[in-house]
């Protein structure tokens, strides 16, 4: 089964260390006394323009045109932590951090992100965080452009860039506008705001509002107030040019008196930087695009109902003949088909000042000789066996069969994107979860 060049390239050659999975990777010049333990490779002994060429595949291979350069990053904004607390959140709720389980059920996704709790950044829907292949957060670009010269106003704006985006490839599962509350000593007694969003446009010099969305929210309340902007980023991607932000106000319910966002309470670009305004959307890849991107390692998939009940009607002595005995101890055990350990290194590409977490993963890759008799670990399809036995008869045009992955998952990679931004992106069929022979 062949891979994408890009894919080998880059499994190949980013490891810093090729180990095998349990018991060492024996010679390949049939010496049964010396196993092979362990196989070094680092980025740091490659040539320079080899280092540059690698790069430049690993960043098509992640979606990227050119290196992100972190120098203006703030590490502490609102952003950056609530992206990070979200990528734990993600890791905690996964199994060794490959990939989101799809068993996982509603519940078990609202303990995963009790992480968030400790900063009240809560998920209004944990599950469209499960789903999403990439989520990117923006900052406020807006500013007090009118505070300093005398006119007072009773509203505060929001201004997001959303250029890094990807034209016409992802489109918004879910957007949300996040903003941080402190309490105010505005009413004598506790009082209750509705603070209301709206979609600015702009025609003929003219500015008109869109309701999007509000909150009720009391005086004394202190935490992030998330409003739903989803309806609106869509459209902002097809037509950046309607892009002018979101305007707030807040309106006293007892007195119907209007006052600025920030009166009630509201934090605007002045204020701490762990609670500055932010919007986080939420993204769906397209499918043919992702394939481009990123090709799986594994062909059609095989019928799995079909090849266990064919396992199963097999008799012991069957099993015996076709997979024979299975020693794990054997020198034979480990020529054989398995799933090898292999770590990439993002420290090694030099990509650690951009990518946030993780510092690498584990790929792995699938190494050993699809020979007779085929082992019960190693997975083989009825074909393979097939195949096997054709391969004894005539070894000069029948080849064995191969030994690559039959099941991958993915990772989740947190780095900082241009303008700011903050991108939790998942890569799909990116770890080999098992190996068998094709």
């Amino acid at each position: 089964m062949k891979l994408r060049f890009a894919t080998i390239f880059f499994v190949v050659v980013a490891a810093i260390a090729v180990v095998d999975d349990a018991t060492g990777f024996p010679g390949e010049d049939g010496d049964d006394g010396d196993y092979l333990a362990e196989q070094g490779h680092s980025l740091a002994d490659a040539p320079a323009r080899e280092h540059r060429k690698l790069q430049k595949e690993i960043l098509a291979l992640l979606g990227l045109r050119k290196r992100p350069n972190p120098s203006s990053f703030e590490r502490h904004n609102s952003a950056p932590l609530f992206m990070m607390d979200l990528y734990q959140s993600i890791m905690h709720g996964d199994d060794g951090g490959a990939s989101a389980s799809s068993n996982r059920t509603s519940g078990d996704l609202m303990t995963d992100f009790s992480l968030l709790v400790h900063r009240n950044q809560t998920i209004t829907d944990p599950e469209v965080v499960d789903e999403a292949d990439m989520i990117m957060s923006f900052p406020n670009q807006a500013r007090n452009e009118d505070r300093n010269n005398g006119r007072q106003r009773n509203h505060e704006r929001f201004h997001f860039n959303i250029n890094e985006v990807p034209n016409g490839r992802e489109f918004v599962s879910k957007s949300e506008l996040r903003v941080f509350k402190l309490p105010t000593g505005l009413c004598d007694d506790n009082c209750t705001f509705i603070i209301s969003v709206y979609q600015v446009l702009k025609a003929d010099r003219q500015k008109y509002l869109v309701y999007l969305d509000s909150m009720h929210v009391s005086s004394d309340y202190m935490g992030w107030l998330v409003f739903d902007v989803t309806a609106v980023i869509n459209d902002w991607l097809l037509y950046p040019q309607t892009n002018h932000g979101f305007q707030m106000d807040a309106v006293a319910v007892e007195s119907d008196e209007r006052y600025n966002p920030l009166e009630v309470g509201v934090v605007g670009v002045e204020g701490y930087e762990d609670q500055q305004a932010f919007m986080v959307a939420f993204f769906n890849m397209d499918r043919q695009l992702h394939i481009r991107r990123t090709r799986a390692a594994m062909g059609p998939a095989t019928d799995t109902n079909t090849y266990s009940n064919t396992y199963n009607d097999r008799t012991a002595s069957d099993e015996d003949y076709w997979y024979g005995s299975y020693d794990t101890n054997t020198y034979s055990s480990r020529r054989s088909c398995q799933k090898r350990s292999l770590y990439v290194s993002f420290k090694d590409l030099g990509w650690q000042d951009f990518i946030i977490a993780p510092d690498g993963y584990a790929a792995y890759y699938c190494r050993g000789e699809c020979s007779f008799p085929l082992n019960p670990h190693m997975n083989a399809t009825n074909h393979a066996i097939v195949q096997t036995l054709v391969h004894l008869m005539y070894s000069d045009t029948i080849p064995k069969p191969c030994c690559t992955p039959t099941k991958l998952s993915a990772i989740s990679v947190l780095y900082y994107g241009k303008n700011s931004n903050v991108i939790l992106q998942k890569y799909r069929n990116m770890v080999v979860r098992s190996c068998g022979c094709h």
